[in-house]
C-alpha cells in the first residue's frame, strides 16, 4: 500500500495582497486510498516562511500573506492505517499582488540650501512601506505664489544601497518653493508632508540697458535706471563707475575725469557734477545683493558744449598807438568743449 499523492498540482483561482484561493485539485492520485484528510503546504520562494494548514474543503483561501511576494504551494493527502501521509504534490507557484503603500514619506527635511539648489532628507523607508517591490519615489516642487505648473523630478531611492537624500538643481535663487515627496506603486500613491523653503540669494542680473537714461547738460549729468528683472535676492547696493572717453576739444585734458559712485539699494538715479562740457563719458553700473555684484551695464552719454568764456581785462596798456590805430594783446578765451574758432573784438568811440 501505497501513500497516495496528488498528480497535479492546486489550481489558482483568486489572487489578493493578502491571500490566494487555491482549488485542491487532488481528485486524481499516485498510491492508495480512501483519503481521509487533506492538508496545504505553502512556503516563500525566496525566505523562511513556511506554513502547514488543514483543509477540509476542494477549495481553500490562504491569507495573512505578504504583498508581492511569491509563494510554493503544494497539497498533502493521508489515508488510514499503514502508509499515512504522502509526500507533497506537485506545487503551484504564485505571487500575491501589491497593496497601496502604507504611508508616504516620513521626516522630510532640508538638509543644504544653495542659491540654485536644494537637498532634501527624509526617514529610510523598505518593503514595510512601499509593500510592492516595484515602486516609483518622485519629488514634486513649485514656486509658491507665481502660478506656475509643478515640476516633478524622479528619484533614485531603493531603500537599501541608496542614502534617503535627494538634491533638486536648476532652481531660481531666492525663491519660495513648496516641495513634497511622492511614493507610487500600482496600487495606489502616498504622500509626504509638504515643507517651504527659500532658495539662497544669489549675485543680481544686469540692470536694463533699456532702462538707464541719461539727461544732459553742460556740465553735469543725471543718470537713472531701473533694478534689475532677475535681482535674485536684496539689492544692497549699486556701483557706477564714470570715466571720460573723448571729447570735441582735442586739447583737452581728460585724465582727471574718472570716479565711482555707490548708491543704497533704494536709490536708482545720481547726479554728476562738475563733468566737461561737450564730453563723451562712458558709465558702467553693476547691481548687489549680499552674495556680490552682477553683471555690468554700460552706457555712454555726451554733455551739451558750452559757449567759450574770455578773460577778464582790466585797464589793460595798448602795445603800440597811432593817431588811427591801437595794437592790444588779446587773451586767449577758454574752449568749453569744442575749439574756438574765432575771436570777435568790439570797438567802442568813447
Amino acid at each position: 500500500m501505497q501513500p497516495p499523492v496528488p498528480i497535479a498540482p492546486p489550481q489558482l483561482t483568486a489572487v489578493g495582497a493578502t491571500y490566494l484561493w487555491i482549488q485542491l485539485n487532488a481528485n486524481s492520485i499516485n498510491g492508495d486510498g480512501p483519503i481521509i484528510g487533506r492538508e496545504v503546504e505553502y512556503r516563500t520562494v525566496s525566505g523562511t516562511m513556511y506554513d502547514l494548514q488543514p483543509v477540509d474543503k476542494a477549495s481553500h483561501k490562504i491569507g495573512h500573506l505578504a504583498p508581492d511576494t511569491e509563494y510554493e504551494i503544494s497539497v498533502l493527502l493521508t489515508r488510514p492505517l499503514d502508509g499515512g501521509t504522502g509526500a507533497p504534490g506537485p506545487p503551484l507557484r504564485a505571487r500575491t499582488k501589491c497593496a497601496e503603500p502604507m504611508h508616504g514619506p516620513r521626516e522630510l527635511k532640508v538638509v543644504d540650501i544653495k542659491a540654485r539648489q536644494v537637498t532634501l532628507r527624509w526617514e529610510p523607508f523598505g518593503y514595510n512601506v512601499t509593500r510592492c517591490h516595484n515602486y516609483s519615489l518622485t519629488v514634486e516642487y513649485s514656486a509658491r505664489g507665481t502660478g506656475k505648473e509643478e515640476t516633478q523630478e524622479e528619484v533614485t531611492y531603493d531603500g537599501k544601497n541608496s542614502a534617503p537624500q535627494h538634491t533638486i538643481h536648476n532652481l531660481t535663487p531666492f525663491t519660495n518653493l513648496s516641495v513634497k515627496l511622492v511614493l507610487r506603486n500600482r496600487e495606489g500613491v502616498k504622500e509626504s508632508t509638504e515643507i517651504h523653503v527659500q532658495t539662497d540669494e544669489d549675485v543680481p542680473g544686469e540692470v536694463p540697458l533699456d532702462s538707464i537714461q541719461a539727461s544732459v547738460y553742460e556740465e553735469k549729468i543725471i543718470l537713472k535706471w531701473r533694478e534689475p528683472a532677475h535681482t535674485y535676492g536684496v539689492i544692497t547696493q549699486y556701483e557706477i563707475s564714470y570715466k571720460a572717453v573723448s571729447s570735441f576739444d582735442p586739447v583737452l585734458d581728460l585724465s582727471n575725469q574718472s570716479g565711482k559712485v555707490i548708491k543704497l539699494g533704494n536709490e536708482t538715479s545720481h547726479v554728476f557734477l562738475g563733468l566737461y562740457p561737450g564730453s563723451t563719458y562712458s558709465f558702467t553700473l553693476r547691481a548687489s545683493t549680499a552674495k556680490g555684484y552682477g553683471p555690468p551695464a554700460i552706457t555712454q552719454a555726451t554733455t551739451k558744449i558750452s559757449a567759450p568764456s574770455m578773460p577778464t581785462y582790466d585797464q589793460e596798456t595798448s602795445l603800440n598807438q597811432t593817431d588811427s590805430t591801437v595794437t592790444v594783446l588779446l587773451k586767449p578765451a577758454q574752449s568749453r568743449g569744442a575749439p574756438v574758432r574765432s575771436v570777435s573784438a568790439n570797438i567802442q568811440r568813447l
